[in-house]
């Protein structure tokens, strides 16, 4: 690995969370990409990626930067079109806190 990233990252509050700066074809990019987006996350135990609406084959691309996708449990929705994506949507009734 050469060089290193700058993924914009903003901190969401004191301890825990920050919002990526990067695009989501940005972050697909490299394995050095691959490697910050994984420190980030390591620091800031949370990532938001705020107003980003990834494709299918997007969505697993990301999950893989961390690890191979595990399938959501039997109760939580799956998405119609992949089995690995699990789908909260606030319009369904679904809430973070739930």
């Amino acid at each position: 690995m050469t060089g290193t990233i700058d993924l914009h990252l903003t901190p969401l509050s004191g301890n825990i969370a920050a919002e990526v700066g990067v695009p989501i074809a940005g972050l697909l990019a490299d394995d050095t990409t691959h490697a910050a987006l994984r420190d980030a996350l390591v620091e800031h135990q949370v990532l938001v990626l705020r107003g980003a609406s990834p494709s299918l084959q997007e969505h697993i691309a990301l999950a893989e930067i961390f690890g191979g996708p595990v399938p959501p449990q039997d109760q939580n929705p799956r998405h119609p079109d992949h089995d690995e994506i699990c789908v909260f949507d606030s319009d369904g009734g679904y809430k973070a806190d739930k």
